[in-house]
């Protein structure tokens, strides 16, 4: 007999387990909804815990805004190693004693010169592609690529705790922010190397409210609807868009991709706009440019 597969749209705040890829948790939650489908924002590292959001059916089209929105991490970083993988899953290729110093405030110093923005080379072991393959693929079998270094922007750094050999520290910072390899550059900066030995992300700019939901959790629902209680809107994450309602004629036409003239602030404008009926209810994402015209980028359609 065939699984009648759901054709569900909303979004899930997972809290990741960790000893698993993004990808393989992804699966299984795909899985466990019988979702026709599903995919992730923002790829977590398998050592990795904290909020992946999963999105499914429709709710796919909004991942793109989530995922470049700033984040939130909780990271503890181990002195006196170096490893390949810049995490505590990879082989030690370096090894240098080091205590870390007693006065909060020369770590604290050095924590805060990493505030603003930064000129970061990604690590070997990501998934950033060269010539269509992950960098991760090549690193798996000992090549080194040449990566050009990324501007990230390190938004807050506080110091939670410290001992001899460990740092407890919390990060806001830009997509695209490699923790792996701040922490190897706070240590280098402290002339000693480091590697992650826990991650956890805290945030995603946009979401109100964090309530995530564990996959001990998930697969303890004894039904189908128990699990869709747990999914949230579609617009659910996308708060730090500014919003355009429309009367119900113009909502028509936007429903079939059409065009549409409406005045917005100057400063709005080249913005991504989230677009509700006159009902309030959440149909696209648009953008509007200099001559006030409406472009609908995504349209979604109402159950």
């Amino acid at each position: 007999m065939t699984k009648t597969v759901n054709n569900i749209s909303g979004i899930l705040l997972l809290d990741k387990p960790t000893n698993i890829s993004s990808n393989k948790i992804l699966q299984k939650i795909k899985k466990l909804f019988n979702a026709s489908k599903a995919g992730h924002c923002g790829t977590l590292d398998p050592l990795a815990t904290g909020l992946l959001p999963i999105c499914f059916g429709q709710a796919t089209k909004t991942a793109t805004y989530l995922t470049n929105s700033s984040k939130t991490y909780r990271v503890t970083g181990q002195f006196g190693i170096k490893t390949d993988t810049g995490d505590i899953d990879g082989r030690i290729i370096e090894t240098k004693d080091f205590s870390l110093p007693k006065s909060s405030k020369q770590i604290n110093t050095v924590l805060q010169s990493f505030i603003g923005e930064l000129n970061q080379i990604p690590p070997m072991y990501s998934a950033i592609k060269h010539n269509g393959r992950p960098l991760y693929k090549y690193a798996y079998k000992g090549e080194t690529i040449q990566r050009t270094p990324r501007k990230v922007f390190i938004k807050e750094i506080s110091l939670n705790s410290y001992s001899a050999d460990l740092i407890n520290i919390n990060v806001h910072c830009s997509k695209g922010t490699y923790i792996r390899t701040l922490i190897e550059d706070i240590a280098e900066k402290m002339n000693a190397f480091a590697t992650v030995k826990n991650l956890r992300r805290l945030s995603i700019e946009g979401f109100k409210d964090i309530n995530m939901k564990t996959w001990d959790q998930l697969k303890e629902c004894e039904s189908q609807n128990e699990l869709l209680n747990y999914l949230k809107p579609l617009d659910y994450g996308l708060s730090h868009l500014p919003t355009i309602r429309l009367s119900q004629i113009e909502s028509e036409h936007f429903s079939f991709g059409q065009k549409l003239l409406y005045k917005v602030n100057n400063e709005h404008q080249h913005l991504i706009h989230r677009i509700y009926d006159e009902n309030n209810y959440f149909i696209g994402l648009a953008e509007v440019n200099n001559g006030n015209e409406i472009k609908p980028k995504n349209v979604f359609k109402i159950n």
